[in-house]
């Protein structure tokens, strides 16, 4: 029979904080290179620092007899947040042609734009723009730019402005 194979925390993260697999809950703090991963399944629980950054650990594996030659490294990249920038939108007139807005993030990434209320309609035309068709008279529209992240960035705080179309 085969041992089984056991984990080594071979350095420790630089940020972060691991601690060992407990039933999906944290567990003992692993507070020193050279400790064992207890999870038969060789699980750890990295927990990020309050503020994002990168950060790598390695680790050995062992079958009790031969130890891995080179550390595996286990690279963490953290998500970035991004902010939306949306100019205040002019006043219009019932029977203004369509007009385009446009909005920038911090991250690049394309904006979605969106009516949440008021007498308009939006069409996005590139990844930061859009027109706005007017379709009554005599209330507010509201125009909502958001950005719902990926994998590197967090969603963008949603930014909204609204005009008055006069009647």
């Amino acid at each position: 029979a085969r041992d089984p194979l056991i984990a080594t925390i071979a350095s420790l993260p630089v940020a972060g904080t691991l601690y060992q697999y407990d039933n999906g809950a944290r567990g003992a703090q692993i507070a020193v290179a050279g400790t064992a991963v207890t999870d038969l399944a060789m699980r750890v629980i990295y927990a990020a620092p309050v503020i994002s950054s990168n950060d790598t650990f390695n680790y050995t594996v062992s079958d009790g007899t031969n130890t891995s030659a080179n550390t595996a490294p286990v690279n963490i990249t953290s998500k970035s947040n991004q902010t939306i920038t949306f100019n205040a939108l002019a006043g219009k007139n019932e029977g203004d042609p369509v007009f385009g807005i446009s909005a920038s993030v911090t991250s690049g990434l394309p904006i979605t734009f969106s009516i949440l209320s008021g007498p308009a309609t939006i069409a996005s035309t590139g990844p930061t723009t859009a027109d706005v068709t007017l379709t009554g008279a005599g209330a507010d529209v509201v125009v909502q730019a958001s950005q719902p992240g990926d994998a590197d960035f967090y969603p963008a705080p949603s930014v909204s402005q609204s005009f008055h179309v006069n009647g």
